[in-house]
Order: C-alpha cells, then structure tokens, then sequence
C-alpha cells in the first residue's frame, strides 16, 4: 500500500474533479483530472465518468494504482458514511446508490463517500484557512446554503447524515416555501436562488434596476454571483437593499449557531463570498455580532481553497476513515 497518497474526488452537477494528493502534515497535489458530469445521464453513465476522472487524475500523478491508499468521494447529496450508499443527490438523480461497493470492485482501493459540503469545511479544517482549529462550523454560500460543523477536530453527521444544514434552520416560522418543504428557511431569504427571485419578482412590479428581468411567466433564473457584484457595485438599490435582507438573515442564523455551539471558527466560502467577500465578510460579521450572547467570541474568515477545498477534504476524509478502520 501507498503511503499517504489518496484519491480525493468532488463530483458535482456540472463537473467531477479528481486529485491525487500526498498527505503529511501538508498536502502535495500530484495530478488532476476534470470531467464534464453528463447531464441526465444514467447512473452507470455518471459512475463510469467518475471512474475516468479518478483514472485519468492516477495517470497524471505518475503513482501506480496499488500506491494509493484509498479513495474518498464528494457528493452533493445525503450519504451514510458508514455503508458508503448516498442516500440522495438530487443533482444527479442518485437514490440509495451503493456507491462504495461499486467503486471498491473497481478500483479494488478502500473507498469513502461523504457529502460535498462536510469535505469541503473537513478541507478547510485540516488544510485551510481553519487549520488546527477543533470546531468550526463552515458555510458555503452558493445557489443554495450549506454547511458543516467540525467539533473537537472531528465531523458531527448527527442520528440520520443530516447535521449541519444551515440553510434550511427556519427564521421564519410562516414564511416563503423552500425547495426541501418548509416555510422560512435561511435559504429563502439569503440563498442565490431566493436573492435572484426577489430581484426579479420587484423588477417584474416596476421596480428600476441594471439586473436584466426574466422573460414574463418564466421562473426567475439564478444569477451569476458576478452579475450581483455588478449590480452592487455599480449602487443598484434594488440590489443593494435585496442584499443587504439577505446578509442580515445569514448573520441571524449564524449567530443562532454561536450561541447553540460556541465554535472557535466559522469559515464561509462559495461562490457569493468569493465573488464579493471585500464587501460581504464585514456586513456579515458586524450581523452576527448584532445577535451573539454575550462572551461568545468567534473568528468569522473566508475560506482559501477555493475549487479544491471538496477534494483536499475528501483525501483528508479518507486518510481519517482507513485510520479509523
């Protein structure tokens, strides 16, 4: 067996990245793949591009395939880390699939699948921004909200894999209805989707602004977080204000956080920090200040590994489980 070089693998809606990292007390990255996820494909069709990006990554790293010591997968779904089945991954139309047992027969590697958004905090704590820090709560704001909670320097999974999602804590008991059922969720007021259907929808009642509206009766498309950094940036009211509800629920919601788990660290990541973080990370912080109790110091940073944050996780995930075993 290898010695600490692992396989580390985000597979997402759009695209699978495959690393091969050697891991000491730091990371070396040794090759990389990056496959398109074939959209609305079978899922034979999506495992088989999983299996040539993971392929590809061990060619470009020159190891050879008994070298490595195993293998660790992110999805963007519900997994039971234990039998290694992603329970469902809507965005890939995965429902208990046994998605260890599959690659283990082909790889003939130890295999270990979590979801994406626990590897990448898990990345971030070991690798990142949070390195050293036992407990972190992570928080990656995108389309939709996630999030990961590391206590004691380890992942919290709670009773059923489903710890940790922020996004969907309820700030508002009869509010908008969210995507998983319930009403008011943090994601209805802050997540990508939400900020884009407020615009629109204001937009679509004759509200001015430089954001380009939806076509009339169509669903309000998400937004590139680029295109709100425009709009922000050039003093758009109606995205400024929109923002501004948005950033005030998320530091709502982490401050709930605080003061339920005392973390050290909360790192935020995701594509609307890392489009506007010189104008979100402050607003963000002075919100949670605004609700935290009294002595509950925390650090809120950005996180630093960018697209690599899932893999480096998922590697550190699966260097964590084969020790564990």
């Amino acid at each position: 067996m290898g010695k600490n070089i692992y396989v580390g693998v985000d597979v997402g809606g759009t695209k699978i990245l495959a690393t091969v990292y050697k891991l000491d007390d730091n990371y070396k990255l040794l090759g990389k793949a990056k496959l398109k996820t074939p959209y609305g494909a079978s899922n034979d069709e999506v495992i088989k591009q999983v299996e040539a990006a993971v392929n590809q990554s061990i060619e470009a790293s020159n190891v050879k395939l008994k070298k490595i010591s195993a293998i660790g997968i992110g999805v963007p779904g519900t997994t039971d880390i234990f039998k290694g089945h992603v329970q469902f991954a809507a965005n890939l139309g995965w429902k208990d699939l046994p998605l260890k047992t599959i690659l283990e027969k082909s790889f003939s590697r130890p295999v270990f699948v979590d979801n994406d958004v626990n590897l990448g905090i898990l990345g971030e704590q070991q690798f990142g921004v949070a390195k050293n820090v036992d407990n972190v709560v992570g928080v990656f704001w995108g389309t939709g909200i996630g999030g990961g909670i590391i206590i004691h320097g380890k992942p919290v999974y709670g009773n059923t894999f489903t710890a940790g999602e922020i996004g969907h804590l309820i700030l508002e008991k009869d509010g908008q209805t969210c995507g998983c059922g319930n009403q008011g969720c943090l994601e209805t007021f802050s997540a990508k989707w939400a900020i884009s259907q407020a615009i629109d929808e204001a937009i679509q009642k004759g509200q001015t602004s430089t954001i380009k509206p939806a076509s009339d009766g169509k669903k309000s498309p998400v937004l590139k977080s680029k295109v709100i950094k425009q709009g922000y940036d050039s003093d758009d009211a109606l995205v400024k204000q929109i923002m501004q509800r948005a950033v005030d629920y998320l530091g709502l919601a982490l401050a709930n956080v605080v003061n339920l788990l005392n973390p050290q660290m909360i790192v935020l990541g995701g594509g609307m920090i890392e489009a506007m973080e010189d104008v979100l990370m402050p607003k963000i912080t002075e919100a949670v200040n605004k609700h935290t109790i009294p002595f509950a110091s925390v650090d809120i940073k950005p996180a630093i590994l960018g697209d690599y944050a899932v893999v480096l996780g998922a590697a550190g995930f699966a260097k964590l489980q084969l020790q564990r075993f």
